[in-house]
């Protein structure tokens, strides 16, 4: 540098120093320093090149990019993690950003460094939601009035057909940053779920107490279907800052996802608490709590319908407050929280006790049909968004008693999936896009068993244990999981014993419904034994009639174990035994055990002592 001669300029805010040199060819170039350290250096250009022109001369072509785009929609820069690398772009690549989102955007972003950090936030890097001002900053890069802010920064997929007009203003070196990896994991998911994991653990390598990254990750843990994980790295950002709206709301997911709703519920109010001001400060972020609030009172072990629906009903009036944002970050979570507290609507009076509810139900469900139709024309949804639609309508369905022909939800939901893996070759989203679907069909049975159309039931079911044994392989599937996919072998299987009288053909099922369902009591949520060992005491007959005696009285010991544990935590009363001690009793007594006979037979008698359940 010292060939360079003295800068043509210099100026100090706070704790950095950015000297300023004319070098042909370049319009000028920017030095931040340190304590005496170059920290960052900006070369800025004359915006005649383009960007790919810009890659081959610095042998980036190998490198992939996260685009970046400002809070109004607007391309501002790529950033290559792995070189510490970022192109700034002139005003004539700024566009608005297609309908091919990619990110379920949170907060709007800020500068990211933790703490002081070592990178100059004014060296022009946008940065994602989830982070936090680092302080003192000297901007290398000034910008002009029509430019963002480089602090406020969305991330987002952009079409393929920006490119030709792309000029690059800039090229800022810096250290390898933990956050270019954070940004890049965001542009990834959903439909390259791996590939966000990989960057996610390099940010976490480079530092380990890297916030923004812990957040990301339990986000994306509770996509992929991985709560325990989830509530880990949400705990990790939490110690990172506590306060964080984001991280808060993450926890809470991870919490509702593992069956702990009392805990999930509390954190939600916590924050919504007037003493916070989340509502005023960030009404988008108050819509998701209150649509997380609603659905701890809905999945709750003894749901709450109504007060779910208030929670639903304030969560979609904070949105659409929300949508009046100049952010997109803003305006895309609201607009998702719009979509589905209507679909949390749909459940509610599906489920609940409402007048009138086959209309209700069918009003609340066209209407998340059009606002989700508006929202993904604006570009505001991400990839999954009709998967997760058509999955929460058939959800819906299954609560009613006469429940409409489901044909066209089923369709569109295998061809949403269909959609989504034909548009990846990410393992991890093959198996989380598998698993939705057949969560989706598996309501899609219940639908037609309640409609008396048991081979459609036996179709669907087919198809969703093919989807969901699939997606388990790789998913390591935690209890509820575990719970559910045994439940649909249940059910099938549940077909042929009641409706055929085939309790051989049942067992067929229930042979694949055992393994996931042969778990001690230790693992199971208070709220799940009662209706495990109820399904486990229920097969057990089957298998008795089909004359294996001693499967079934396995099963039946089992289930009413799980049944007594029910009981004991007051999740269930008393007299729910009577039905597996008597089965028992009869076991026992055609096996020509009478003493084993008679104990169950008094067990079955017993007067009911332990009160009523919770």
């Amino acid at each position: 540098m010292q060939s360079w001669g003295p800068p043509a300029g210099s100026e100090t805010k706070g704790k950095w120093r950015v000297d300023v040199y004319a070098l042909e060819p370049f319009q000028e170039v920017r030095l931040a320093y340190e304590q005496e350290v170059v920290r960052s250096i900006a070369i800025v250009l004359d915006g005649m090149l383009g960007r790919e022109q810009i890659e081959k001369h610095l042998g980036l072509e190998s490198v992939e990019a996260a685009p970046l785009i400002d809070e109004r929609g607007r391309l501002v820069a790529y950033v290559y993690p792995e070189r510490g690398l970022m192109l700034r772009m002139s005003p004539q690549g700024l566009v608005a950003p297609g309908g091919d989102a990619s990110l379920d955007d949170a907060d709007e972003g800020q500068s990211h460094s933790d703490g002081e950090g070592t990178n100059p936030p004014g060296a022009g890097r946008p940065a994602p939601a989830g982070s936090q001002p680092s302080g003192e900053s000297t901007p290398l890069l000034e910008e002009s009035a029509d430019e963002a802010s480089c602090s406020e920064r969305a991330v987002e997929r952009l079409p393929h057909a920006l490119g030709s007009e792309q000029r690059v203003t800039a090229v800022v070196l810096e250290e390898i940053d933990p956050v270019a990896f954070v940004q890049r994991a965001e542009v990834r998911v959903p439909l390259r779920a791996d590939a966000a994991l990989v960057d996610l653990e390099t940010a976490l390598a480079l530092d380990g107490k890297c916030h923004a990254a812990w957040g990301a990750k339990s986000e994306l843990f509770t996509l992929l279907g991985r709560p325990a994980e989830a509530l880990q790295a949400a705990e990790e950002a939490l110690a990172g800052d506590k306060m964080r709206p984001e991280y808060q709301l993450a926890r809470a997911r991870a919490l509702l996802k593992l069956g702990r709703h009392d805990d999930a519920l509390a954190a939600v109010e916590e924050l919504l608490a007037p003493q916070g001001r989340l509502v005023e400060r960030a009404p988008h972020l108050a819509a998701t709590a209150a649509l997380l609030a609603g659905q701890c009172f809905s999945l709750a072990p003894r749901p709450d319908f109504a007060r779910a629906a208030q929670m639903h009903m304030h969560a979609m009036k904070l949105a659409q407050r929300a949508m009046d944002s100049e952010n997109l970050r803003v305006r895309k979570q609201a607009a998702t929280c719009l979509v589905e507290g209507h679909l949390a609507m749909a459940y509610d009076v599906a489920w609940g006790r409402w007048k009138d509810k086959q209309a209700s139900v069918q009003r609340w469900l066209s209407r998340a049909v059009e606002v989700a139709d508006e929202a993904a024309a604006a570009g505001l949804l991400d990839a999954m968004w009709e998967l997760k639609l058509n999955q929460s309508a058939l959800a819906a369905l299954a609560g009613l008693q006469e429940a409409a022909e489901p044909a066209s939800w089923v369709a569109q939901v295998q061809a949403a999936a269909a959609h989504l893996l034909e548009a990846t070759q990410d393992p991890a989203t093959e198996e989380m896009v598998r698993w939705e679907l057949g969560t989706a069909l598996y309501d899609a049975v219940q639908i037609e068993q309640l409609r008396g159309e048991l081979d459609l039931a036996l179709m669907h079911g087919k198809d969703a244990a093919a989807a969901m044994t699939a997606a388990a392989a790789g998913r390591e599937p935690h209890a509820a999981d575990a719970f559910l996919l045994g439940r649909l072998y249940y059910r099938l299987g549940a077909i042929h014993a009641l409706a055929e009288r085939n309790h051989i053909r049942a067992t067929e099922w229930y042979d694949q419904a055992i393994p996931w369902l042969n778990r001690p009591a230790a693992e199971i949520p208070a709220h799940l034994l009662l209706p495990w060992g109820e399904m486990l005491v229920s097969m057990a007959v089957s298998y008795w009639e089909a004359g294996a005696q001693t499967e079934a009285i396995e099963l039946t010991l089992h289930g009413a174990g799980l049944m007594e544990g029910a009981v004991q935590q007051r999740q269930a009363a008393q007299d729910v035994l009577s039905v597996p001690y008597n089965n028992l009793a009869r076991m026992y007594e055609q096996g020509g055990d009478a003493a084993q006979a008679a104990r169950f037979r008094r067990l079955a008698h017993k007067p009911a002592t332990a009160g009523t359940p919770r």
